[in-house]
């Protein structure tokens, strides 16, 4: 009997210690599938998008002379550095002083300095062709000329990946629900407009000043760059591999003319651009506002 007895305590007791082996292993294995989850969810992507709008509106100025039309590729000549996309911006940032006179301004694009390639003051006029003369105009021929980019960003354990692409995997365009209204005159529904992809031979868009000017969405906002050129942007991405040439491109919609009486105009584009990279779709909405007969 006793060696019976001493028999079942010692079965006992292994079935006691092999519960107790089996409790903390199963408390191990939970502590190692959370610690697993918490750093895989720190291991996780997050993706964010932003927009931007670029509205470039050629109005005429009006005077007592008639009606005079801006020559941006003219004005360009009066700026040294950068790129011809930088000095083209420069020149439209300042015709109003090619049109009253006055002494040009060096300006920063990025991380470009574009600088006037003379500081003598400009007759006025310069860069500006009288296409109407007198001043008995009642309408003014403008053009509206828009662009879209999209940056997407996908962050994954702190490096950050950059690009600009606006066709997905199978070559369709990522822009929809396109929408261009000018107060007085017909909205504009479903404009045309081609998708530019930079390429390393003969239109490489990296010199292409980007401000996302229609909204930031997603995880990552933080992440986002404004403010530089596309080049300068994707040259901080984490993968040195990765070409400033061919991972951005832009959406040029066809040019759009309305002829309209002097007076102060808005212009809305409104529109949809699809998700990328783990992102959903995003709506956009941009305005600016021109004065038809001053120049702006």
């Amino acid at each position: 009997m006793k060696k019976l007895f001493r028999s079942s305590v010692l079965v006992s007791a292994m079935l006691a210690s092999t519960f107790l082996i089996t409790g903390c292993e199963k408390e191990m294995d939970s502590a190692e599938l959370m610690s697993s989850s918490s750093s895989a969810a720190k291991a996780a992507a997050v993706t964010a998008q932003s927009i931007m709008v670029d509205i470039n509106v050629n109005a005429p100025a009006i005077d007592a002379e008639g009606t005079w039309v801006f020559d941006n590729v003219a004005a360009a000549a009066y700026f040294s550095g950068g790129t011809a996309n930088n000095r083209n911006t420069a020149a439209q940032r300042q015709k109003c002083v090619f049109f009253n006179g006055g002494t040009l301004e060096g300006v920063k694009i990025g991380q470009n300095q574009i600088t006037p390639v003379t500081t003598n003051p400009l007759a006025a006029k310069t860069a500006w062709t009288l296409v109407s003369a007198g001043n008995g105009v009642t309408n003014s021929e403008v053009t509206v000329d828009i662009a879209i980019a999209g940056q997407s960003v996908v962050v994954n354990k702190g490096r950050a990946k950059y690009s600009f692409t606006l066709l997905d995997e199978e070559g369709n365009a990522r822009i929809s629900d396109l929408k261009v209204m000018v107060n007085g005159q017909e909205d504009v529904i479903d404009p045309a407009y081609t998708v530019e992809v930079g390429d390393e031979t003969n239109n490489c868009l990296a010199d292409v000043f980007y401000t996302a000017n229609a909204g930031t969405f997603g995880r990552a906002t933080y992440a986002l760059l404004t403010d530089m050129t596309m080049g300068e942007i994707i040259s901080q991405n984490a993968f040195s591999s990765t070409s400033a040439c061919g991972n951005a491109s832009v959406a040029k919609l066809d040019q759009l003319n309305y002829s309209l009486p002097a007076g102060t105009y808005t212009i809305t584009v409104t529109g949809t651009v699809k998700g990328n990279a783990g992102m959903a779709s995003t709506p956009f909405e941009v305005t600016q506002t021109v004065t038809v007969g001053d120049c702006n």
